[in-house]
């Protein structure tokens, strides 16, 4: 990807975080979140740690990104660049949990 779209990216990650904690706070508290303050209002954790199963019964510890960070964001967006919206973005994430639950089914059935 050209470094003018990864640019246009990054500047619409912002943007969707901000329309997304907005959603999350009372509307007094929505008018004081900007691109500039939202880095200090986003969670510094950037990954979690999960327990996964495979297909064997073996347990091992998986480092996944957290919801809504930059990177998190970015990641989708490389993929589908037309994003625009946090609802759009929701959708696409759906789909995306939809698709893994259904291998996880799949693959416990093996």
């Amino acid at each position: 990807m050209n470094s003018k779209k990864l640019k246009e990216l990054r500047t619409r990650v912002k943007l969707l975080q901000v329309e997304w904690l907005k959603s999350l706070v009372s509307p007094e508290e929505a008018e004081t979140i900007n691109i500039e303050t939202i880095n200090s209002l986003l969670p510094q954790q950037t990954h979690y740690n999960s327990m996964i199963t495979g297909s064997y019964g073996d347990e091992h510890s998986c480092n996944n990104l957290s919801y809504m960070t930059d990177k998190w964001i970015m990641k989708i967006l490389k993929k589908n660049p037309h994003i625009k919206t946090l609802g759009e973005l929701n959708e696409i994430n759906e789909r995306r949990q939809q698709l893994q639950r259904n291998n996880n089914l799949w693959m416990n059935t093996l």
